[in-house]
């Protein structure tokens, strides 16, 4: 189905470039769709708009390096995209409600 094949692509290319952004229009754009198409697309196959999508993968990656590394949350927060320490932050806890210390603390 032609469908599922570009969702497939979409989250290929999620995973390829969300280090470099997290606007959904970028990635309509990758895909050579409108977000309007995008948005419909990640509905029907997750029930959530194309920036959800890509906010849940990215802090499901942040998750991922704080449980599994011992790495400094500054250098993670570099590896996940991040210039400013405080953005991700703010950003790991405006969709965890824990900062990542305490995550990090929690799965140890």
């Amino acid at each position: 189905r032609e469908e599922y094949e570009q969702f497939l692509q979409y989250q290929q290319i999620v995973v390829e470039k969300y280090r470099d952004t997290r606007m959904a229009k970028q990635y309509a754009f990758f895909l050579n769709i409108t977000l309007r198409q995008l948005n419909k697309l990640c509905d029907l196959f997750t029930g959530k708009s194309a920036k959800e999508y890509i906010n849940s993968y990215i802090v499901l990656e942040i998750k991922r390096q704080l449980a599994t590394t011992s790495l400094p949350i500054k250098q993670i927060a570099y590896e996940c995209g991040f210039s400013e320490v405080t953005n991700f932050l703010k950003y790991f806890k405006k969709y965890t409600q824990t900062t990542p210390s305490k995550f990090r603390a929690l799965k140890r």
